[in-house]
């Protein structure tokens, strides 16, 4: 019979295990859309930074000049992915780059900028799922 824990054991190697070293901001604290670049950037207490050649309409990134980084892309921006490499060496497989908010709601609240992040390609297309039967769309 196996024996219930009650504390949560998170492998150090895994990528929550990784996550728990950085001290970023907690959900309740992250921006996860916005229309300003200034405003984004100093709710979050960092500093901005233009990405390379990419126009800064297209996307920019916040970072704390240590080890934690935010990168914001405009809804429309389709290179979003590419522009995650830039930042890490690889993404795992079966992990996506996805915007934080649904562009179907950075579109209604007319935000000019979304936050992307790394997530289980699982989790992913069980959401995108969600939001077509809600969009009407059923594929």
């Amino acid at each position: 019979m196996h024996k219930l824990e009650p504390e949560k054991l998170i492998a150090e190697d895994s990528l929550r295990g990784i996550g728990k070293i950085y001290s970023s901001r907690t959900p309740q604290q992250t921006v996860i859309g916005g229309n300003n670049i200034f405003e984004i950037s100093n709710a979050m207490h960092f500093k901005s930074y233009k990405i390379g050649r990419v126009n800064i309409k297209n996307a920019f990134v916040l970072y704390d000049e240590k080890d934690i980084f935010y990168i914001y892309v405009n809804p429309n921006y389709k290179d979003y992915r590419k522009l995650f490499l830039r930042f890490i060496d690889k993404i795992p497989e079966d992990y996506h780059i996805d915007h934080i908010l649904a562009k179907n709601l950075a579109g209604h609240y007319i935000y000019n900028y979304v936050l992307v992040c790394m997530l289980p390609g699982v989790v992913n297309r069980e959401h995108g799922r969600i939001e077509k039967k809600r969009n009407g769309i059923n594929k």
